[in-house]
């Protein structure tokens, strides 16, 4: 199983090459913001095979389905080992198209991205409080925001109109005062373990929002095929932050995370053939690394940094 992990961690990665660009103080925070930034860059160009992941879920009792956070989009899909067609929320509006999806039953071999949620499960028909989990006690008495839909269909503000309900977080449970029909998402801070977001009534869980999460976001699908049973789709990765010293990197490559980070200080001196350069230098390592783990496979990319599309997981394979 592809779980993403690596054998390198941040406090590797500090000490390897820190001293190079913080000279004066290898413990300097601005080298943990630079370090996240080269990340974010190598999984947003495209151009790293390892910025693709598979990921297997049952859709038998449930054709609708959220990414896990670590995984941003779908790419392409097999519906029960067959390949589907992935279409955009806008399919059902086409002239082309199947028309309102609700209304036309199954539809042969194909994924509909319903687009981002900031839950991770489908609200249950009845409205119901919320309650809140934390389960590190030092994360007692910070504040969390919740925002969604009230018991009429309202969308809830608090007293000076702000948006959302606000919750203290306490012990180990604390649930709304407001019923809800509906939730949207949640604004957290950085937290020292996870928090987890349930429907009081029912128990189902909406979110776990984990400790590095602030305003978490999944990706949600439905399989319009009615008598698919599962799927497998090939995954865009997200580009997920390193927040303490013994988080593993994602690339781990130590090399290319370096050149990486000489590339940022290349574009910030306006040298953008330097900075190409050496992202290309960076990508090109972490394809090698990665075509010995495919029994020598490459594939072949036309490195454009600046071109088109720039700008523990337990189901992943």
């Amino acid at each position: 199983m592809d779980l993403g992990l690596t054998n390198s961690t941040v406090a590797d990665a500090r000490e390897r090459f820190a001293h190079e660009f913080f000279p004066n103080d290898t413990s300097d925070p601005a080298f943990l913001v630079r370090l996240n930034e080269v990340i974010e860059r190598y999984h947003t160009m495209e151009k790293w095979v390892g910025s693709r992941a598979t990921y297997r879920i049952d859709v038998s009792e449930d054709k609708t389905f959220f990414l896990p956070y670590y995984l941003e989009s779908v790419i392409n899909a097999n519906l029960d080992k067959t390949p589907a067609v992935v279409q955009g929320d806008r399919y059902q509006f086409a002239y082309d198209g199947v028309g309102e999806v609700d209304a036309q039953g199954s539809v042969f071999r194909t994924l509909m991205d319903l687009g981002s949620f900031g839950v991770q499960a489908s609200f249950p028909s009845t409205a119901s409080t919320l309650t809140f989990s934390a389960v590190a006690s030092v994360d007692e008495n910070k504040k969390v925001r919740v925002l969604g839909y009230d018991s009429n269909g309202n969308w809830v503000v608090d007293s000076s109109g702000t948006p959302g309900e606000e919750v203290t977080l306490a012990g180990t449970t604390v649930a709304t005062s407001i019923v809800y029909s509906g939730v949207k998402g949640i604004q957290k801070p950085i937290t020292a373990g996870p928090v987890t977001l349930s429907h009081t009534a029912s128990s189902t869980v909406l979110l776990r929002a984990e400790a590095f999460m602030k305003k978490p976001l999944f990706r949600a699908y439905r399989v319009l095929d009615l008598g698919a049973q599962s799927v497998l789709a090939l995954c865009k990765r997200r580009a997920v932050p390193v927040v303490a010293e013994e988080d593993w990197l994602f690339p781990g490559n130590l090399s290319a995370l370096k050149l990486g980070m000489y590339a940022l200080d290349f574009e910030e001196n306006s040298s953008m053939g330097k900075a190409r350069e050496y992202f290309g230098a960076g990508i090109n390592l972490l394809n090698e690394e990665a075509s010995h783990y495919q029994g020598g496979a490459q594939e072949q990319l036309d490195f454009q940094p600046w071109g088109p599309g720039v700008g523990g997981i337990d189901n992943i394979m």
